[in-house]
């Protein structure tokens, strides 16, 4: 797939998954911004938001109980491999999204696939800040759920939003 493709695909989603289910309100959806340098209003409540001096691919300003938050979403045209984890962690150790997802059309690479069967290195690669990044595969605007790691985030995707 390629990568306006797999934009649009994030695009809809994104759409349809933030409808008032996940009680939180979206505000704004930034594309391939770097929100330390934005005139926002709003971006100005977010914790910490001058230390948010990098572009991820989509950040998205969420009110949560009248508190705004920041989640990071970035998506990758090939598997996903230690390269975009470690980045993607970086990015949540310095922000510490209420989300972070990393979404690819083509899941997890093989140089990473084996050792991501260990839930103890799993929980290494992918927590930061009592979260979780998550990453999975999306195709047809979807999350394929067999794909998402960690794996308990395959019932609720949602689960970071809780703690």
């Amino acid at each position: 797939m390629a990568k306006a493709d797999l934009e649009n695909e994030i695009n809809n989603w994104l759409q349809n998954e933030f409808v008032d289910e996940n009680k939180i309100l979206v505000e704004e959806i930034f594309y391939k911004k770097n929100l330390s340098k934005e005139n926002n209003e709003r971006l100005r409540h977010v914790n910490n938001i001058d230390l948010l001096d990098f572009v991820t691919d989509y950040a998205v300003l969420v009110n949560v109980n009248n508190k705004y938050e920041i989640g990071l979403i970035n998506r990758c045209d090939t598997s996903i491999g230690l390269r975009e984890i470690g980045e993607m962690q970086v990015y949540c150790r310095i922000a510490s999204p209420i989300f972070a997802f990393l979404i690819s059309s083509k899941g997890f690479s093989s140089e990473v696939s084996n050792f991501l069967l260990n839930d103890s290195i799993v929980e290494k690669l992918f927590s930061y800040q009592k979260r979780h990044l998550i990453g999975f595969q999306m195709v047809e605007s979807s999350p394929i759920y067999d794909s998402i790691l960690p794996m308990k985030y395959r019932k609720d995707l949602w689960m970071n939003l809780n703690s």
